[in-house]
């Protein structure tokens, strides 16, 4: 029987297996090798843009933020100007008012009778003057009193001073704006 030395054909089929599977090995190490770098190199541009969308966010959140303090300052120069604006309406209602009163006591200031000063006090009015007679002064005293915008008149004092009366004459402004 010849007998065969099947030992070197195993030797290189093993041989030539191994390095299959060196080369198999090899194959996979450098795919997963190149799996783990695509991995690292994705997750590091999704880390950039997510720095990045941050960033974005950060600097649009800052201009937001300042747009609303911007809106709010001027909420409050709005709120300052129309209180100021306010005020300078109700200072020139008050001119006007002064204007209109004086006018309304030329108009009911009878002939004879003489208005030296004019003092007001919030709604109070407090006429000095003279007259030539008690009449005059009683005159002017009805004319006032059916006024709508003068009311509670009383006279104060009177004086004799030669042939004149001085009188103080006291009376509340009622409707500042029925002074005609």
């Amino acid at each position: 029987m010849i007998r065969l030395n099947l030992l070197p054909y195993r030797e290189r089929r093993q041989g030539q297996q191994r390095q299959n599977c060196q080369r198999w090995l090899a194959t996979l190490l450098a795919v997963g090798c190149a799996v783990a770098l695509g991995a690292a190199l994705k997750l590091e541009m999704q880390h950039r843009r997510q720095h990045n969308r941050i960033e974005m966010l950060q600097h649009a959140h800052s201009e937001l933020d300042r747009q609303i303090i911007r809106t709010q300052e001027l909420a409050q120069q709005n709120q300052q100007l129309s209180a100021h604006l306010s005020q300078l309406e109700q200072l020139q209602q008050r001119r006007n008012d002064t204007v209109k009163l004086l006018t309304a006591l030329a108009l009911h200031t009878p002939a004879g009778l003489v208005v030296r000063s004019v003092r007001q006090d919030a709604a109070q009015l407090t006429l000095h003057g003279h007259a030539n007679s008690h009449q005059n002064i009683l005159t002017m005293l009805a004319r006032l009193q059916e006024s709508d915008a003068i009311g509670a008149i009383q006279i104060r004092q009177t004086r004799q001073n030669g042939q004149r009366l001085n009188f103080i004459m006291t009376a509340a402004i009622l409707d500042s704006e029925a002074i005609q």
